[in-house]
């Protein structure tokens, strides 16, 4: 399923790359009202009974006889299915309300067996969907709204598939993971519809201890935090996140994720966040009118290149204390400290001046085209420098060693496009299943 759906993806970025015309000139207020416009067509007021079922909550235990997969068909019509991949056990068209209790809408345990819940409406629970030690799942086309805990919860489970689900107005979290690996996330609309709701914070998708997942082409906005990783391997890639109150994402005690090709923008405070994180791979993002572009604290040999940097209230990149031996290269770092209240005299900051932190190859828009591009740093110091300044900005990102996308050139239009072409793609497949 991994490789397909990165097969997948490869494919569209290849098709529009080779037809689509490559520009860095982007009107970001009209591309949000674009986005808002979309999200406005697939989010409804009050939830629709989704098909013809309208039952309690379902717990499937597939270690207990009396509540496992086969007991649950053999007594319920709105189950079907055998277990196998070609037939998998099915939950369809179920309208389940959970009343405000601790209890979850769907609950599914000690499942090893093929399974699909979809074109669900589950609301107003402690979990929409929960997964306890349970693989094999696909979970598609549903809507989570009003659950006080997490619209999706996985605890234990490895190799699910969390695909085109709507999911909002979740108290803490939309998508929570636990101790679990292997999992895909894609093509999700995530967020907190009517703020303030709750005096909670909101996580659009949080992995917690949860290793080599991929979170792969959702819409999150209007949260506290839109992906947060404390875990390892993970791929964070073309996601569109924005209208975030702290940071876009952010890594906690992570080492060796990917962020590659996500569009993080117009968030009030950080775009990424990198703490106490090491050896991760930044490349091929957009972080567009943020308060801050880029923040690492305590983060050790990171790659941050080939990104646009840009906009951004005050610095593009914010390097902190007991923060060693990251490479910035081939970063496009254009207007950022913009705000009046900034006291930068460049776009990036370093703490130390011995920190082995290295600069090179970045385009500034600030540059005044002769000698070395200076860093910023305490007390209006400067610590560390860009010996190779660029004269232009940068659209062709050069081969250097091992590649996050299999492509050299990614852009401002093909960011943007795939995840236009994404949200239209949901809009469509949900207009398509809807009742």
């Amino acid at each position: 399923m991994k490789k397909s759906l990165k097969r997948k993806n490869l494919l569209l970025m290849l098709g529009i790359f080779f037809t689509l015309f490559i520009t860095f000139n982007v009107n970001f207020n009209s591309l949000q009202q674009l986005v808002l416009q979309e999200t406005e067509d697939i989010l409804e007021d009050n939830p629709k009974r989704a098909g013809y079922w309208i039952v309690s909550p379902i717990t499937i235990d597939d270690n207990d006889p009396s509540s496992n997969w086969a007991t649950i068909k053999a007594t319920y019509a709105w189950c079907d299915g055998s277990g196998t991949g070609d037939d998998p056990y099915v939950i369809e068209n179920v309208f389940i309300d959970g009343l405000g209790y601790h209890i979850s809408c769907i609950s599914i345990m000690n499942s090893d067996v093929f399974f699909k819940i979809q074109n669900c409406t589950l609301i107003n629970a402690s979990y929409g969907i929960k997964l306890d030690y349970t693989s094999k799942g696909s979970v598609d086309f549903n809507i989570l709204q009003d659950n006080n805990a997490s619209g999706i919860g996985l605890f234990n489970s490895d190799g699910n598939f969390i695909h085109m689900n709507k999911i909002y107005n979740n108290r803490i979290y939309g998508i929570y993971l636990s101790e679990s690996e292997n999992n895909v996330i894609t093509h999700n609309n995530i967020s907190i519809y009517n703020i303030p709701k709750y005096n909670t914070i909101f996580f659009g998708v949080r992995l917690y201890l949860s290793n080599d997942n991929q979170i792969v082409n959702n819409t999150i906005y209007n949260s506290d935090f839109g992906v947060e990783i404390y875990g390892d391997y993970n791929e964070i890639v073309f996601n569109f996140i924005y209208n975030i109150t702290n940071a876009g994402i952010a890594l906690k005690k992570a080492y060796q994720n990917i962020i590659s090709g996500n569009f993080v923008y117009n968030n009030s405070n950080i775009g990424l966040d990198i703490y106490q994180s090491n050896s991760t791979r930044v490349k091929y993002n957009i972080f567009n009118n943020n308060s801050q572009g880029i923040v690492l604290y305590d983060a050790n040999s990171n790659v941050l290149k080939c990104n646009n940097i840009t906009h951004n209230k005050f610095y593009g990149i914010f390097l902190s204390n007991f923060t060693n031996n990251n490479i910035i290269s081939w970063n496009n770092f254009i207007e950022n400290c913009h705000d009046p209240s900034s006291i930068a005299t460049s776009q990036a900051y370093d703490w130390q001046s011995d920190s082995g932190n290295n600069f090179h190859h970045n385009y500034w828009s600030d540059w005044s085209g002769n000698g070395v591009y200076t860093i910023d740093g305490p007390s209006g110091t400067f610590t560390n420098e860009d010996s190779n300044p660029q004269d232009n900005p940068i659209d062709e990102c050069p081969q250097e060693g091992e590649e996050i996308i299999g492509l050299s050139t990614i852009n401002y239009f093909l960011i943007l496009t795939i995840a236009c072409v994404s949200l239209i793609f949901y809009v469509k497949k949900r207009k398509q299943i809807k009742l």
